[in-house]
């Protein structure tokens, strides 16, 4: 547990920034409508502990700062790294043997609710077994493990224009599969999260060797770098800011330039202003 929490607490005071912005929010538009709802209480505990993913309905996993149901997961995800890390040293057959079952566990259950939202579960519902839910996330979470451990005891690295033509390929796969997405209706079990594990997993484990022209590109380029470097603190923040700038402008494009580059300054801001506290206390703490 103590991992888990190590690992949460480094973004855990944005969350509680971001969550108490946000409870404001809903606090004075239930006054001004006179509409207090008590199921409000408990929702901002849920997100408090962290335990607003277990809930199966929308009005808990997204309450407040929507987002954050992903810290949620990790705190789960985190909790469970260390025990499945000593299977890996342990037996790597095994463990490749138990993330291809959950994997395929997965399937299964997108299979089960293909039908779904027609015949078995709202859509509500369908959403939270296939992609919020913790313990559905599992499979995702051992998959990554597996990449990384393999990614780290890589032996040969391949030719640089070898790399090039693969990360090329990889992109061009990435950009058709958006396409497909946008312009298809797949059933809802499978392209909340399954549809995108193969070229995902693919695309980290190429481009995080940085052999290819591309990826070197990618590594040197600054904004790049930045975008990378506020990435947590940018999905928690990047909700708000688009809520924010709704009440501002209606045009999409304009809205989503205008939300990015806001979100992107407003998570710069607050590493800048995390950094000089750290700093203090830290002085403090000498003295």
């Amino acid at each position: 547990m103590s991992f888990a929490v190590k690992k949460i607490k480094k973004i855990y005071p944005l969350h509680l920034i971001t969550l108490l912005a946000v409870a404001a929010m809903i606090l004075l538009s239930n006054i001004v409508h006179s509409n207090f709802d008590w199921n409000q209480i408990g929702y901002f505990l849920s997100n408090i502990f962290l335990v607003q993913s277990w809930l199966p309905f929308s009005e808990g996993y997204f309450s407040f700062n929507a987002v954050s149901w992903y810290l949620s997961n990790a705190l789960f995800l985190y909790f469970m790294f260390p025990r499945f890390l000593r299977i890996i040293r342990k037996n790597k057959v095994r463990a490749m043997q138990i993330t291809t079952a959950s994997v395929v566990l997965q399937l299964l259950i997108a299979v089960l609710l293909f039908k779904s939202p027609d015949v078995w579960f709202s859509e509500n519902i369908t959403k939270w077994i296939t992609y919020i839910c913790p313990l559905y996330r599992v499979g995702d979470f051992l998959v990554g493990c597996m990449t990384g451990y393999m990614f780290l005891k890589r032996k040969d690295r391949l030719d640089s224009k070898v790399s090039t033509i693969i990360e090329a390929a990889i992109l061009i796969i990435v950009v058709y599969q958006i396409y497909i997405y946008t312009k298809y209706d797949f059933w809802q079990a499978y392209k909340f999260d399954l549809f995108w594990i193969p070229i995902s997993t693919v695309f980290i484990f190429v481009f995080a060797s940085c052999n290819g022209w591309i990826s070197k590109t990618f590594s040197r380029n600054r904004i790049l770098i930045l975008i990378g470097d506020v990435s947590a603190q940018s999905f928690l923040i990047h909700k708000i800011v688009i809520e924010f700038c709704k009440l501002f402008m209606s045009n999409k494009v304009v809205l989503t330039m205008i939300s990015f580059i806001g979100t992107l300054i407003c998570s710069v801001i607050y590493l800048k202003i995390e950094y000089f506290i750290m700093c203090k206390i830290k002085v403090t703490d000498e003295r």
